[in-house]
């Protein structure tokens, strides 16, 4: 499955996704254009990425990048940034044209494998920061030993060759012009076609299971550790700093938790095409809506985002002005001469 088949095994691929069976127009037909729609999923990603640019720059700074925590977030937020065109822009597009992935099966194919292993990389980074929460504040000796250093850097480069893994050998989600949301049928509710495409993949199951398992997992043990520990043994509170990023990282995963379970509903249970959309603004929200996260819960990044996006205007204010200002003294030099 993937890319890797999409290229070296084509045969095998026109099997399983055969749109031979019907003319562009007739795939087209079944689905309906949706116009709003489409324009509210590419809009959000669209506004979701440009809002996301200066807290990816502030985040680089080193008053934050130098915790390992912040390191996960920022690999959290590229992962993002590439999955939005396509899970939202690209997929807006195809709501509001209301094209089949049949007519245009080389674009939409790819898309769909490099957006779903952006699903996988960014549920095991979620895990890893579920991990580094809980190791930090439980067990601050043991979180030195497994991310001090060059080793934070081992644990940044797993979710990437994952990444690279899904997009070659695992089963894409595609986009549905009928349900308005991503399947791994691209032929879903095609009636009178049965398709020997797989209705779900086994791969999706276990990783959304295990997302869901061990995020819960890490932050509950989390807070019955910490409430053990501070409650009863009358240890100094954690700083303030550790809370912040704590609570960072808890609603940066608690809504990709969430999602992971209704992607699994999704490809199992037929829901109303109202709860379908639903999910698929959810999953964009999921990449998009952390931004608004750290502006909202981090006081620190949120005077670095203002501060350094007042530093570019006020440069671009005085250039401005200086340009004006030669320009009239060049006028008036032009206007003394003889």
């Amino acid at each position: 499955m993937g890319l890797w088949m999409f290229w070296f095994n084509h045969d095998e691929w026109k099997h399983l996704y055969n749109c031979s069976r019907k003319t562009p127009q007739e795939w087209n037909a079944e689905g309906q254009p949706n116009m709003p729609l489409g324009i509210i999923y590419s809009s959000m990603g669209i506004t979701c990425e440009i809002v996301y640019i200066p807290f990816i720059i502030a985040m680089l700074k080193p008053e934050f990048i130098q915790h390992s925590c912040f390191k996960f977030m920022f690999l959290i937020a590229i992962i993002d940034m590439i999955e939005l065109p396509f899970n939202s822009v690209i997929s807006g597009i195809q709501c509001a044209t209301g094209e089949h992935f049949c007519n245009n099966v080389n674009l939409y194919y790819t898309v769909g494998c490099i957006g779903i292993a952006c699903w996988y990389s960014g549920c095991m980074t979620c895990i890893f920061l579920a991990f580094n929460r809980l190791f930090e504040l439980c067990f601050p000796k043991f979180a030195e030993k497994l991310y001090g250093g060059w080793r934070i850097y081992v644990w940044l480069v797993i979710p990437v060759l994952e990444f690279i893994w899904c997009a070659l050998f695992e089963k894409p989600a595609l986009y549905s012009i009928k349900l308005h949301a991503w399947f791994f049928n691209p032929f879903e509710l095609v009636e009178d076609l049965r398709y020997p495409t797989p209705l779900t993949s086994h791969f999706h199951i276990v990783h959304n299971s295990l997302t869901m398992i061990l995020m819960s997992g890490s932050y509950f043990a989390l807070i019955v550790f910490m409430y053990v520990k501070y409650r009863f043994y009358q240890a100094e509170t954690v700083s303030k700093l550790q809370k912040l990023m704590t609570i960072q990282a808890v609603l940066v995963c608690f809504e990709m938790c969430v999602a992971a379970g209704i992607c699994i509903l999704m490809q199992h249970v037929h829901l109303p095409t109202i709860l379908a959309v639903i999910a698929h603004v959810g999953w964009i929200m999921v990449n998009g809506d952390n931004p608004f996260v750290y502006f909202l819960i981090n006081k620190s990044m949120r005077r670095a985002v203002i501060n350094m996006l007042l530093r570019l205007f006020n440069h671009e204010s005085i250039s401005s002005t200086r340009v004006g200002h030669l320009n009239y003294g060049a006028r008036n030099e032009n206007n003394a001469m003889p």
